[in-house]
C-alpha cells in the first residue's frame, strides 16, 4: 500500500504557522504571508519539488489568514479599552452555553456588529469576549447588554478579552429562528431526564448533546481515569456514529449511494446546529466525517489527503484552532483509528475473533496515538482505558442514537421521546457503571512523568510497544506467548504497584486538601477522629468521601468560606453520620439559593451557625485554634466576601484564602502587615483555585513552604494558571494542586512539612 502523502507537509507547516501568527502582530503575519507567497511563486517557476511550492503556498495561505483575522480583531476602539482595563457597555450575542463548573458560568459572548462603549469611545467588535459573572441561565442566541471591566486575555487566546461582569447581564432579544428551535429541543431534553437517578440524569444530556451540567462529580472523576469523557464530550466519536446510524438506516432502505451521502450530511449539519456550531464542533464533524469514512471505505491511502485537506481547512478557517489541544488529539485519534487500527486489527484477528479484534483496535489505536499528549495535559496513564472503552462501546451508539432522536422528538411527542430516552438511559446506566467499576480498580490511574520529556518517553515506549506487535515475522512465531504475557502484564502490574505505592492517609497525617474536583474541601486535624473542615466541595459525595478515609467523625469547626455551589455542595453528605460543634459562615448570603440550603442543612443537623464579620474571632477546636481574619472588606460579591482564618497546630499553621478576589487579597495584605503568625503560616490554601487573579501585594508578605491548590482536571477556566503558581514558586514554595496530585496529605514533624500525593509518589 502507498500512502500519498503530497499535502501532508503543507497541512503541517500551515498548522504551526498559524499556531505562532495568533500571536504576533499584524504586521509581521502579514511580511511572512507575503515572503511565503513569493517563495511558492520562486519555487514553482524553477519547477521546483510540488510538495515543496505547495507547502510554502500553504504557509502564505495561512498567514494571510492570520493576518486578516488579527487584523478584524484589532479594529475598533475594544484593544486600546481592553489594554486600559476600562469600564464598558457592550451588546452583543450569546454564542455558547453558560458553563457552570460550580457557581461560575463563564459563556463566550460574539460581539460581531454590535456595539462597545467605554469613556466616552463608542465603536463596532467583531471578536469573542468571554464574560464572567451573574450571566445567570442566558440562551444561546440572545442579544445582550453586558456591563463590566475589561482585562486581557491570554496571547494567542481565542477570545480578545475577558469582560467580568459588575451587574446581571440585559437581555435585549430573545433567541429567533434557527437558535430558537434548537433552544427549545435542548431544554425540552433537560426536562425530559429531570427526574432520572442523578447518573443518567447527567449522563443522557452528555452523550446526546454533550450538555455535561448535570454529571455528579464522582462520576466525572471516574471517566476521566478511564478515558471515556469523549462520550459526554462532543468529539469526532459522535459525529461517525451518526453517520454510521445514518447509513445503516439507508442501507436498510436500499437508498442509491447519492442519498446516503446526503442523509449522511444532513444528519451531520443538523447536529452540528443541535450542539451549536462552535469551533470544537465543526472540528469534531470535519474529523468524525474523515475517520467514518477511512473505517468504512477501508482505504488508508485516501485517508492521508483526506486528512491533510481537512487540517489544511480548518487552520485556514478558524488559526487558533491551532493551539488547540483538542485539536491535536482530534487529528491524532483520526489518523490512528484511520490508519493504524486496521493493522493492529488485522494482527490481532490471528488470535482473536475478527469483530473483537476490530473492536479492541480502535480505541488501542487512539490511546496510543493520543496517550502522550494527555500526558502533557494530566502527569498520569489508565491501564485500563482500553478495556474500559471496549466494554462501554456496546452502549455508545444507542446512547447517542437514542439520546439524539429523544431530544428532537420531545418537544412534539413526548411520548415517543419517553421510549426513546428509556433507551439512551439504559445505556448510559452501562457506561456510568463501567466507568465506575474500572476508575475502582488498581491501575485505572497511575501517576506519569510530566512535561516534554515524560510526553517524549511514553511515545517511544508505545512506538517499541506497536513495533512488537506489528512485526508480522515475529508475530506468528511469537503471537500467542506474547498475548498472554501481555494479558498477564495488564493484570499483575496494578495490582503491584498498587500494593507498593505509599497510601495517601499516613497515620500521623496533620493536613488533607481532599480531591473534589473543581472546589475546595480543606481538612486539618483536631483530634484522634476529629477535624476542622474548610468547606465541603461541590455536589456529591467527594468530601464525604475523603473525611471517611482520614477517619474523620466529629468536626469541631465546619467553615463554609462563601456559599458558592463549589464550596457548600458537599454539605448534605459531610453532616451524614457526623457530629458538627459548630459552624462560621462568610457573612454574604448569596447566591441566595444556596446560602438558604446550606443553612437549612445546618439547622436540620442541629448545627450552631454564625457568620464572619469583617472583624476577627477567634477559638478553639479540639487540638486546633482558630481565627478569623477575614473578609478585610465588606464585600458585594460572594468571593471577596469568603471568610479566611489561620488554623494552627503545635507542628504547623494553614492560611485558608477562600475565593478572595485581587482587591480582597489586597486589603487582606494591608491587615496582615502587623499579624506576624498568619504573614509566617507554613500552609497557605490558594485563593480561587489558583485563578489570575491572586494579589502579588499578598503573596510578597508570605512565606509559606507548601500551596494548596483545589482545583478540578481539564476544568474550563484555565485553573490553575501559570502565573498563579509562578507567584509562590518564586516565594520557594512547592505548590501542589489536586487537578494533578489527587487528594494531598501533610505530616509535620521535626524536619518540616512532609508531602503525600500521587504527583509526588516515585
Amino acid at each position: 500500500m502507498t500512502l500519498d502523502l503530497r499535502l501532508v507537509p503543507a497541512a503541517l507547516l500551515a498548522w504551526l504557522a498559524c499556531a505562532l501568527a495568533v500571536g504576533l502582530p499584524v504586521g509581521a503575519v502579514a511580511t511572512a504571508a507575503a515572503v511565503g507567497a513569493l517563495a511558492s511563486v520562486g519555487v514553482a517557476a524553477r519547477r521546483g519539488p510540488p510538495a515543496a511550492w505547495l507547502a510554502l503556498a500553504a504557509v502564505a495561505l495561512a498567514c494571510a489568514s492570520c493576518a486578516v483575522q488579527l487584523a478584524e480583531r484589532a479594529a475598533g476602539p475594544l484593544p486600546s479599552l481592553t489594554a486600559q482595563g476600562a469600564a464598558v457597555t457592550m451588546e452583543g450575542v450569546v454564542r455558547s452555553e453558560p458553563t457552570c463548573d460550580g457557581p461560575d458560568c463563564r459563556p463566550l459572548v460574539v460581539l460581531a456588529g454590535r456595539t462597545v462603549v467605554g469613556r466616552g469611545v463608542p465603536g463596532g467588535v467583531a471578536a469573542r469576549v468571554l464574560a464572567v459573572g451573574d450571566v445567570g441561565d442566558l440562551a444561546y442566541g440572545a442579544r445582550v447588554r453586558v456591563v463590566g471591566t475589561l482585562s486581557p486575555a491570554e496571547p494567542g487566546d481565542d477570545v480578545v478579552a475577558v469582560l467580568r461582569l459588575v451587574a446581571p447581564a440585559q437581555v435585549l432579544a430573545p433567541p429567533h429562528g434557527v437558535d430558537a428551535v434548537v433552544g427549545r429541543i435542548r431544554s425540552e431534553l433537560l426536562e425530559a431526564t429531570e427526574d432520572l437517578p442523578p447518573d443518567l440524569r447527567g449522563l443522557v444530556p452528555g452523550a446526546a448533546i454533550g450538555d455535561t451540567t448535570r454529571i455528579p462529580a464522582d462520576l466525572d472523576r471516574a471517566m476521566r481515569d478511564v478515558s471515556l469523557t469523549h462520550i459526554t464530550a462532543v468529539s469526532g466519536s459522535h459525529f461517525a456514529v451518526l453517520s454510521v446510524a445514518v447509513l445503516a438506516a439507508a442501507a436498510a432502505l436500499r437508498l442509491p449511494r447519492g442519498a446516503r451521502a446526503a442523509a449522511v450530511l444532513a444528519a451531520t449539519a443538523g447536529f452540528v446546529l443541535l450542539v451549536h456550531p462552535q469551533p470544537s464542533v465543526v472540528r469534531a464533524a470535519v474529523m468524525g466525517a474523515v475517520g467514518a469514512a477511512g473505517l468504512l471505505v477501508g482505504r488508508p491511502a485516501r485517508t492521508v489527503p483526506a486528512l491533510a485537506g481537512a487540517v489544511l481547512v480548518l487552520v485556514l478557517v478558524d488559526p487558533w484552532l491551532a493551539r488547540s489541544y483538542g485539536f491535536v488529539l482530534s487529528v491524532l485519534a483520526t489518523a490512528a483509528i484511520a490508519l493504524l487500527a486496521p493493522v493492529v486489527a488485522a494482527r490481532l484477528g490471528s488470535v482473536l475473533p475478527h469483530w473483537l479484534a476490530t473492536a479492541t483496535a480502535v480505541p488501542l489505536a487512539a490511546q496510543a496515538a493520543c496517550a502522550p499528549v494527555l500526558v502533557l495535559l494530566d502527569p498520569a496513564v489508565s491501564l485500563l482505558a482500553v478495556p474500559a472503552n471496549l466494554a462501554a462501546a456496546p452502549a455508545l451508539l444507542p446512547a447517542t442514537v437514542f439520546g439524539v432522536a429523544g431530544a428532537v422528538t420531545a418537544p412534539w411527542c413526548p411520548w415517543a421521546a419517553a421510549v426513546l430516552l428509556k433507551g439512551a438511559g439504559a445505556a448510559s446506566w452501562w457506561i456510568a457503571g463501567v466507568a465506575r467499576v474500572a476508575a475502582a480498580l488498581p491501575g485505572a490511574r497511575q501517576s506519569w512523568p510530566g512535561g516534554v520529556l515524560g510526553a517524549a518517553a511514553l511515545a517511544l515506549l508505545t512506538a517499541a510497544a506497536l513495533a512488537v506487535l506489528l512485526r508480522p515475522r515475529w508475530w506468528r512465531a511469537s503471537r500467542r506467548p506474547v498475548v498472554a504475557a501481555g494479558l498477564t502484564l495488564v493484570l499483575v502490574v496494578p495490582l503491584v504497584r498498587w500494593a507498593l505505592q505509599p497510601r495517601w492517609v499516613p497515620e500521623d497525617w496533620a493536613v488533607v486538601m481532599c480531591d473534589v474536583g473543581q472546589g475546595d474541601a480543606l481538612v486539618v486535624r483536631s483530634g484522634d477522629r476529629s477535624a476542622v473542615v474548610v468547606d465541603v466541595g461541590p455536589p456529591g459525595d467527594a468530601a464525604d468521601g475523603c473525611l471517611r478515609r482520614l477517619g474523620v467523625e466529629r468536626i469541631d469547626l465546619l467553615v463554609l468560606t462563601h456559599f458558592h455551589a463549589d464550596h457548600v455542595g458537599g454539605l448534605a453528605g459531610v453532616l451524614d453520620g457526623r457530629s458538627v460543634a459548630a459552624a462560621v459562615v462568610s457573612p454574604l448570603a448569596e447566591p441566595a439559593g444556596e446560602a438558604e440550603r446550606a443553612r437549612a442543612e445546618l439547622a436540620a443537623a442541629g448545627v450552631p451557625v454564625s457568620a464572619a464579620g469583617t472583624g476577627q474571632a477567634r477559638g478553639t477546636a479540639g487540638e486546633v485554634d482558630w481565627r478569623i481574619i477575614g473578609p478585610a472588606t465588606a464585600g458585594t460579591e460572594p468571593n471577596d466576601a469568603s471568610v479566611v482564618l489561620l488554623l494552627e497546630r503545635d507542628d504547623v499553621s494553614v492560611l485558608a484564602l477562600g475565593d478572595a478576589g485581587p482587591l480582597a487579597q489586597d486589603a487582606l495584605a494591608a491587615r496582615l502587615r502587623g499579624d506576624p503568625a498568619a504573614r509566617g503560616a507554613t500552609v497557605v490554601k490558594m485563593a480561587h483555585h489558583g485563578s489570575a487573579e491572586q494579589s502579588a501585594r499578598l503573596a510578597g508578605l508570605l512565606s509559606p513552604a507548601v500551596v494548596l491548590v483545589g482545583v478540578g482536571r481539564d476544568n474550563g477556566y484555565g485553573h490553575p494558571t501559570a502565573a498563579a503558581i509562578g507567584l509562590y514558586a518564586a516565594r520557594g514554595a512547592l505548590v501542589l494542586c489536586t487537578s494533578v496530585c489527587g487528594p494531598i496529605t501533610l505530616v509535620a514533624g521535626g524536619d518540616g512539612l512532609t508531602a503525600t500525593a500521587a504527583c509526588l509518589s516515585p
